[in-house]
């Protein structure tokens, strides 16, 4: 029961504090939005690396099955051509698997409508 009390007074406050943007841009409406990014970061990297990386990337390596394995050696060796996009000097490496993430996303897209 306190618990319930103590987030209805947590939102209450999250609420007063965007509705504050009526009257202008001030500094309770940036800690609300710098808040909500923060919290929505954290929980989709959360989500990221329990139901993704860990199942699909890192689990198969230790696996028997030999085809997740050679799935996951594949995946990993994209990951690591697509940092390249990061540097100046390497860029093109990372083009490789920059176009099969836009020519799968594309089919992606087409085929769903």
């Amino acid at each position: 029961m306190q618990a319930e009390f103590i987030w209805t007074i947590i939102s209450f406050v999250l609420t007063v504090m965007i509705l504050s943007y009526v009257f202008g841009d001030n500094p309770l409406f940036k800690i609300a939005s710098y808040l909500l990014v923060g919290v929505s970061t954290g929980y989709f990297t959360v989500i990221l690396i329990y139901q993704v990386i860990l199942p699909k990337m890192i689990y198969p390596l230790f696996s028997e099955n030999r085809q997740q394995f050679f799935i996951a050696i594949i995946s990993i060796f994209l990951c690591i051509l697509l940092l390249f996009k990061l540097s100046t000097r390497f860029n093109n490496i990372g083009s490789l698997p920059m176009a099969l993430i836009v020519g799968v996303g594309s089919a992606t897209i087409i085929s769903g409508a």
